[in-house]
């Protein structure tokens, strides 16, 4: 069955680039060619799908379907006028993130998934967060992002003892985010401090207090 299944994958996809070549050759792809190839990479995402699909145990497909879709996807937004860059490539991101979460979703042991599926989701967000928040804070959210992928993990460790080990990297990527954060403020507001002490100093000479 597993065979069966691998050759008709693999047949499918040698007749897929075959045919894209061939018509690339003929100079046939002019017009239409974003469009084409997001088809292509789309239905070669769904191929695997099906796969994954035919056989819950199959697990590996899931990643190169959702990459595949996620490239036909990124080319498709590629056409869309307005899109930012930002967007595009989160998009790409978070299905690839989807297959590690479906992959830990079909089979509870899989936990490791949920590192990749969880950090993908922060470096597909935080770009597109990075447009509407100061640059000082998007440094500190990257890491409390991750330290929220090993806090679900830890989650977990309520049914899997095994995971109780997560919370010592949530912890001090926590720490980090927030240092990260408060820091650049301090940065910028620490002027209050000398304006402040100024005020403390003429208060002093005007009340006649030494």
């Amino acid at each position: 069955m597993k065979r069966s299944i691998t050759r008709t994958v693999v047949g499918l996809l040698l007749i897929m680039g075959g045919i894209v070549l061939l018509l690339e050759n003929l100079g046939l792809l002019q017009v239409w060619r974003s469009w084409f190839w997001a088809m292509i990479f789309g239905g070669g995402g769904l191929l695997f799908l099906a796969v994954y699909v035919g056989d819950r145990r199959q697990w590996w497909a899931l990643i190169p379907g959702a990459s595949l879709i996620g490239v036909g996807l990124l080319i498709f937004l590629d056409t869309v006028r307005g899109v930012p860059d930002e967007v595009r490539a989160g998009v790409m991101l978070l299905c690839i993130s989807l297959a590690f979460w479906g992959i830990f979703l079909s089979d509870r042991r899989q936990w490791w998934a949920i590192i990749p599926g969880g950090v993908l989701i922060v470096v597909a967000v935080i770009p597109m967060a990075a447009r509407a928040l100061p640059e000082s804070v998007v440094g500190g959210l990257f890491f409390i992002g991750l330290g929220l992928v090993f806090t679900v993990l830890y989650l977990f460790s309520f049914s899997n003892p095994d995971l109780r080990w997560a919370k010592w990297p949530a912890l001090p990527l926590f720490l980090i985010g927030l240092l990260a954060i408060f820091a650049a403020q301090l940065l910028t507001w620490w002027p209050l401090l000398l304006i402040l002490l100024g005020l403390y100093m003429l208060l002093r000479t005007v009340t006649g207090r030494r």
